[in-house]
Formats: C-alpha cells, sequence, structure tokens
C-alpha cells in the first residue's frame, strides 16, 4: 500500500503509480468510518446505556 511519500517521490520521478485511487480509497474508507461514528453517536439507535439511565435516576432523586 503506497504511503504519501510514496507517491510523492513516484510522481517526482515521473513514474506512473501502480494504483493510483489507493490513496483515495483508504481516505474515503477512513471518511466513511468516521460519517458511521458521528451517526451512530447522534441518533444512538439502541437507546441509552444501562449506567447513563441508573446515573440519571439518582440524580433526579
Amino acid at each position: 500500500m503506497p504511503t504519501l511519500e510514496d507517491a510523492a517521490a513516484t510522481a517526482l520521478a515521473g513514474r506512473a503509480l501502480a494504483d493510483p485511487f489507493a490513496l483515495v480509497k483508504d481516505s474515503g474508507g477512513a471518511c466513511g468510518v468516521l460519517i458511521v461514528t458521528v451517526v451512530l453517536s447522534s441518533c444512538k439507535p439502541f437507546g441509552q446505556l444501562p449506567w447513563v439511565l441508573v446515573r440519571k435516576a439518582r440524580h433526579l432523586t
């Protein structure tokens, strides 16, 4: 898997990358994981965690 340094050295040498979209695919995958994490933390599809409910109940009494 090429790194950014490998891509820069290859570009400066005037050669083509073996997989020119490898960096784009990796960045896209990282963005996808970040989006899923943000959506899950915002929507909370499984409800609140049990210890959060206990803490809220203690705070109300």
